[in-house]
């Protein structure tokens, strides 16, 4: 029992002691962790130019690839037209 007690007491107070060097900026002795600043991400930088942009759906084409006819389901085939 002790150790199942003692053990999320721990975390806890680990992620405290984490939690308040690196939002109040408190030095404790030891030196400040890297990676504690927060990048500024821009929006141009997540968008795509693409407008078609459909996420990773070049990277899901394998796992749905024939789904239409899987499980019994009859879906239509969507084509994209050609310009």
């Amino acid at each position: 029992a002790r150790v199942l007690r003692s053990s999320p007491q721990f975390g806890v107070t680990l992620m405290t002691y984490e939690l308040l060097q690196r939002f109040l900026y408190v030095d404790f002795g030891g030196s400040r962790p890297e990676g504690s600043e927060a990048k500024s991400v821009h929006l141009e930088d997540v968008l795509s130019r693409n407008p078609d942009h459909v996420g990773g759906f070049r990277v899901a084409t394998a796992t749905f690839d024939g789904i239409e006819s899987k499980f019994g389901l009859m879906l239509p085939k969507f084509r994209s037209v050609a310009p």
